[in-house]
């Protein structure tokens, strides 16, 4: 699971047509790391599910560093603005276990990717 850090600032700041036009440019982004790869879905608000399939872990954790580092170095051009941007991302792996744990241990990764200071990848 990855979220783009502080994106409720983005809509505040600039308004939430900004935050479509970012929404927009990570949704683009993704879609060329992820291809060949596996997917990526929106999961809600500034959330996306990026599942890989045929990869092991050590293979996904390096796409999924490439993508951290090319969103890092993204800039958003919204009318005189210049927006950078970054995303935390918390894995898991399949492994036979059930969607619901999965993702819930996606989840908390997330959440401890946020909690050491975001714009990075927690595995485990």
């Amino acid at each position: 699971l990855g979220d783009i850090d502080f994106f409720k600032r983005v809509n505040d700041t600039y308004g939430h047509d900004c935050g479509d036009v970012v929404l927009t440019e990570i949704a683009k982004r993704l879609k060329y790391f992820m291809r060949g790869k596996g997917y990526a879905v929106r999961w809600g608000g500034e959330e996306f599910l990026l599942v890989y399939t045929g990869c092991d872990m050590e293979t996904t954790l390096t796409y999924l560093e490439m993508l951290v580092e090319a969103i890092r170095e993204m800039c958003v051009e919204y009318g005189d603005k210049v927006i950078k941007i970054t995303i935390s991302i918390g894995v898991a792996t399949g492994n036979g276990d059930s969607v619901d744990k999965v993702l819930c241990t996606a989840d908390n990764r997330l959440y401890h990717a946020k909690k050491e200071g975001r714009d990075r990848v927690v595995s485990d």
